[in-house]
């Protein structure tokens, strides 16, 4: 059994999920619909391995030796290179990583869908406006 230390982009708070390592990505992407109580598909969500991020205090993160102190304000970008999106049909334990159990570990990302339509959004506003 896993203890996966999940994070939603955009939000900060770390939540956990207890789950097999021979269940999917799909398995947990379902698990974190639940746990966040989304009204959408679990489909609809994108997971990424993180490296290198840890909870180091209430609202402190370290990623690869920097110290986040605005871990809501952060996006994915700002984590790249350390992150690989996870494959629905791959089982937990294709990602060695996530047996990790060090005190703090991050493993997982979830991208803030919220968000992700917002910014969608956003970006279809400003080119309605472009056009005018």
């Amino acid at each position: 059994m896993l203890t996966l230390v999940c994070i939603v982009v955009g939000e900060g708070r770390p939540f956990t999920v207890n789950i097999a390592a021979d269940e999917t990505v799909d398995d947990l992407k379902k698990k974190i619909k639940k746990e966040k109580q989304y009204q959408f598909p679990a489909d609809e969500l994108q997971l990424y391995r993180v490296d290198g991020l840890a909870q180091i205090g209430k609202t402190q993160f370290d990623f690869k030796g920097t110290v986040i102190e605005d871990m809501p304000a952060k996006l994915l970008d700002d984590f790249d290179g350390s992150t690989t999106e996870m494959v629905e049909i791959f089982t937990l334990s294709s990602y060695p990583q996530l047996n990790d159990s060090s005190v703090g570990r991050i493993h997982v990302l979830v991208p803030s869908p919220t968000l992700a339509n917002d910014a969608l959004l956003q970006k279809m506003e400003e080119a309605k406006e472009f056009k005018k």
